[in-house]
């Protein structure tokens, strides 16, 4: 043997030896088939794809362990093997499939790549695939999938900004409450929604709180794009990283005004009730009369309050009480068989009508 034949020999000897070193310590999986079905794969795949943990490395069609679709259910057909397909020629780049074994029972989520293993321009003498188990990313993926749909479908405001204030994202919920369209805020600050009824204390106050990682939870009167004031129940979280160092505040908003209308409402009708049995001591009798009378509230008020009084010669008196505390009228009117009408005083709001008969 001539001494280039002995040096191309310890060429190649060499080139497989790197190639062994390389195949043995990838950090990913790889699996080569031959067209014999002859299987060959590095110790990642063992790790990944062990068949003595139980762990298919071909399909097998069970409803407990094997190849899925990324639907979890759906078992891989044989002829859709990814080492199968690389041995006919098919080239793929990261195909995601679910693989559940004994070792293994609630599953690995494998990403795999591969295609045709060819002598040059010769026929196809096999295939290869690299796989990677990214479970771990998948469930991360996953759970920020949903916390997106969770946010972008949630009735509640959500705001996100960075440190110094500045937007960087509203859900859906923040435009419809707000008037503002996701591209109108997005750079700009919280300032937008200013109503002017907070003083720059306040301000002051709650900015020092969430710098120090504190959290914020009150009630705030904000202002829309339209200029209409509403009541948002407010909670604004710093965020951290690990390291503790603070990035962002996310804050959360509720829309309360209908709620703080329907408190104000049922306060009134308490205050109402409240005057008119001070007003109502006993229900008025005059011989000869039935009497009447009803309140028309313009506006939820709870109404104008009235009481009868006997006064001298033959006169009754009508005590108007405006609930909001803006008036108090006598009226006297001389008995009569036909409709009297008392309208409200001019800085009223209501009408109030009296029948005798």
């Amino acid at each position: 043997m001539s001494d280039e034949t002995q040096l191309e020999q310890e060429m190649l000897r060499r080139h497989a030896e790197i190639l062994q070193v390389i195949f043995e310590t990838l950090p990913m999986g790889v699996m080569v088939a031959d067209l014999e079905g002859r299987l060959l794969f590095n110790p990642a795949a063992q790790r990944i794809l062990d068949p003595e943990a139980g762990v298919p490395i071909a399909p097998e069609r069970t409803s407990v362990f094997g190849w899925y679709l990324s639907d979890q259910v759906t078992v891989v057909p044989p002829e859709r093997f990814p080492l199968l397909r690389a041995s006919r020629g098919e080239e793929f780049s990261e195909e995601l499939f679910f693989v559940r074994g004994l070792d293994h029972p609630e599953g690995l989520w494998i990403s795999i790549s591969g295609g045709p293993l060819k002598d040059g321009a010769g026929p196809i003498s096999g295939g290869v695939v690299f796989f990677q188990d990214v479970t771990e990313r998948h469930q991360e993926i996953q759970a920020v999938t949903l916390l997106s749909r969770v946010l972008e479908q949630t009735a509640d405001s959500v705001m996100l900004t960075d440190k110094q204030g500045k937007i960087e994202y509203v859900n859906p919920a923040f435009e419809r409450t707000s008037g503002y369209a996701r591209a109108e805020v997005l750079g700009g600050t919280p300032r937008i929604l200013k109503s002017g009824l907070h003083d720059d204390e306040f301000y002051s106050q709650l900015w020092g709180r969430l710098m120090e990682g504190q959290i914020f939870r009150g009630m705030i009167i904000n202002r829309k794009k339209s200029g209409e004031l509403y009541w948002a129940q407010q909670t604004i979280t710093p965020i951290r990283e690990k390291d503790g160092n603070l990035t962002h505040f996310v804050s959360v908003l509720q829309d309360i005004t209908e709620v703080r209308k329907q408190e104000e409402h049922e306060f009134q009708l308490l205050l109402a009730r409240k005057v008119q049995q001070q007003f109502y001591g006993c229900a008025p009798a005059v011989a000869g009369f039935d009497l009447g009378g009803a309140s028309y509230p313009a506006y939820e008020t709870g109404g104008d309050y009235f009481d009868f009084i006997a006064m001298p010669n033959g006169h009754l008196g009508i005590a108007l009480g405006d609930v909001e505390g803006t008036a108090l009228v006598l009226l006297w009117s001389w008995l009569s068989r036909v409709p009297m009408c008392a309208p409200s005083p001019p800085w009223t709001w209501s009408s109030t009508r009296f029948w005798f008969r």
